[in-house]
């Protein structure tokens, strides 16, 4: 039986494996355990460094390492100890969030057609072990192997990250030399609050009150007895549907799984909160996303936020939170975020994703290198795991190559007014970043504010000048919003057919 791979007794993180990525032409961290105090030598190339393990044996260097394409021995010692791992140069991706991102490409839209004729790359992944609860932090759990860096093939792609693969494959078509490295730290149905820690949930009022609390109130002096059995019912619950499910897709094999939840249901979630759940909040920063700091990388890919969709109110504070703490654990200030703004998928209360999507944008707005990437013009009304992962994944790594001079999707940068042809429009005009040539697609409708309430109108006579467009709206309007609505169908595109972010904005 394979055995746990103690983070404790680990001389080389597995990160550090045969194969594996190391971002190119920077300094990079490289890290480990040994014995307390013990003098620990690390090589790469033609960089040698020495330090001295902590109180807990943790160890932690930088070196400078090389060209992109490039490899080296690394070769790490102690008095008693030893080991030596062939890396190679190039980019590192992150790719992180629940189950949108985590959706492999076994099951994506067009996996028959990579089975077929899998592309030659240089791709290669690293998946961080689930891990729900542990005693002592390790790398794996027991039965199941350590992480270990794979390069992508037509034999084995099928359990990675299909949005992932596909940004990836998008930045070498777009002239990013190889290798690309892909470490996968994700899970499905997770709040971006499982991946915080405590003391920061903590430290935010909102996040406290939404989070902390509530768990709080879920789980302090509940009997284990209690949980075993709220599992229990909730097993036979998720069980039932699975078998419901699955006999009404066997009679009708023809059908998407968009019809399907639509005539059976969605899977019942959540599971009952406890204190081993793997969902609960803080919980995956330790189990998994600690196991790979300070790993250096080139960036993060984040796609996140169904399962925040009831408590929108707390998702700016909770993700520029999340980003600026990554940030510091990862020693890289400035790491490049790539936020996911969320796609089109009906089945929430209402509001619910205009809301996180409007908080995804004010981050993105708001802090240093952190781009916005809508996919709201791809998903599914009543799939929230749409299928087709290629479209929004080329488009996630077309963004990141700056591909067409674009490093984010188009957003409105400002709004001016004038007085229109009649006492009662006025002209409003919307400056839109990221586009040099704005696209109107079909009938333009926005919602307008009037009188405490609102309505929607159809904008017949929209007039575009390069990135500017300019329609009449009542005189009175006091807000007006685009594409507000958990499955909108948007209009607006720029040159080379990027959607227009959804926008909610007053009128002055």
């Amino acid at each position: 039986m394979i055995v746990q791979t103690l983070v404790k007794d680990t001389l080389l993180a597995p990160l550090f494996g045969d194969g594996a990525i190391l971002q190119a032409n920077t300094t990079v961290n490289i890290f480990g355990h040994a014995h307390p105090y013990q003098q620990v030598r690390v090589s790469l190339a033609q960089a040698n460094v020495q330090t001295e393990a902590s109180e807990d044996g943790a160890w932690l260097v930088s070196v400078p390492t090389g060209k992109v394409g490039t490899s080296a021995q690394l070769h790490v010692e102690t008095s008693d100890n030893t080991t030596s791992t062939e890396v190679r140069f190039g980019t590192v991706i992150l790719a992180a969030g629940q189950s949108n991102i985590e959706f492999t490409l076994d099951e994506e839209k067009h996996a028959a057609e990579l089975r077929q004729a899998f592309p030659t790359t240089e791709i290669s992944c690293y998946q961080v072990a689930s891990i729900d609860t542990e005693d002592e932090p390790a790398y794996n759990v027991p039965g199941s192997p350590a992480p270990a860096w794979h390069q992508l093939s037509a034999s084995n792609f099928g359990s990675h990250s299909a949005i992932a693969f596909y940004a990836a494959l998008e930045l070498l078509r777009n002239g990013q030399r190889g290798p690309i490295g892909i470490v996968e730290c994700y899970r499905g149905g997770t709040s971006a609050s499982c991946w915080l820690p405590a003391d920061a949930l903590n430290r935010e009022p909102t996040l406290k009150a939404t989070y902390m609390d509530a768990y709080h109130r879920a789980v302090d002096g509940v009997a284990q007895t209690t949980f075993d059995k709220e599992n229990a019912e909730y097993d036979a619950v998720f069980n039932a549907y699975q078998q419901k499910k699955a006999a009404y897709m066997r009679a009708h094999p023809y059908l998407g799984q968009n019809i399907v939840k639509q005539r059976v249901g969605h899977t019942p979630w959540p599971p009952p909160m406890t204190p081993a759940a793997f969902f609960r909040p803080s919980g995956l920063y330790h189990t998994e996303f600690s196991k790979i700091v300070p790993f250096t990388f080139g960036s993060v890919i984040w796609y996140q936020g169904e399962n925040d969709a009831p408590h929108p109110h707390a998702y700016t504070a909770l993700l520029s939170g999340l980003i600026n703490r990554w940030r510091a654990d990862l020693k890289q200030p400035r790491l490049p975020f790539y936020v996911v703004q969320l796609p089109q998928y009906n089945d929430e209360p209402i509001d619910a994703w205009p809301l996180l999507r409007m908080a995804q944008a004010k981050v993105a707005r708001e802090l240093p290198n952190v781009h916005l990437v809508s996919i709201v013009d791809t998903g599914e009304r009543h799939n929230i795991h749409p299928t087709d992962k290629r479209t929004p994944g080329t488009r996630i790594g077309a963004v990141m190559a700056n591909a067409a001079g674009y490093c984010d999707t188009p957003q409105v940068q400002q709004i001016t007014t004038e007085d229109g042809p009649t006492d009662g429009l006025r002209h409003v005009t919307f400056c839109v970043g990221q586009s040099h040539q704005l696209q109107v697609n079909g009938q333009l409708e926005v919602q307008v504010l009037v009188q405490k309430g609102w309505r929607t109108v159809t904008a017949t006579k929209a007039t575009v000048t390069s990135n500017e467009l300019t329609i009449d709206l009542p005189a009175n309007a006091a807000a007006v919003r685009y594409c507000w609505d958990n499955a909108p169908v948007p209009t607006l595109y720029n040159d080379v057919g990027y959607p227009v972010s959804p926008f909610s904005l007053r009128i002055r």
